[in-house]
């Protein structure tokens, strides 16, 4: 019995890269605990870093 290749990981970055921004824009529990990181790097890419003037005290 021959041992088998594993498998290369999802490649998250590349299919955010290549999605809308309403995809992006959903809620991290949306997407699998791998997949966390590139979402928020893709975040930061696509709409810049939240500041202090981007929080809203209603929705926290």
């Amino acid at each position: 019995m021959s041992k088998l290749d594993a498998a290369e990981p999802y490649n998250w970055a590349r299919a955010l890269r290549d999605t809308d921004d309403d995809t992006v824009k959903l809620p991290l529990w949306e997407f699998p605990p791998e997949a966390r990181l590139a979402v928020l790097h893709e975040r930061r890419a696509r709409f810049g870093i939240p500041t202090a003037d981007d929080f809203d005290p209603e929705y926290h």
